[in-house]
């Protein structure tokens, strides 16, 4: 079976914040992770507008 995996960024929306990136890494880790654990995953990116 295959797994999907959404990274949606948090409470503003915000996918960076200056140069501070929301999910700078996240996808690899997650990637690496789930590979040696043998998890067929698909990992998505939702990227999201700031509130007003």
């Amino acid at each position: 079976m295959r797994h999907h995996v959404y990274l949606i960024p948090g409470f503003f929306g915000f996918a960076n914040f200056g140069d501070f990136k929301y999910f700078a890494h996240v996808r690899e880790h997650l990637r690496d992770r789930l590979d040696r654990r043998g998890v067929n995953a698909a990992i998505h990116y939702a990227p999201s507008f700031p509130t007003a």
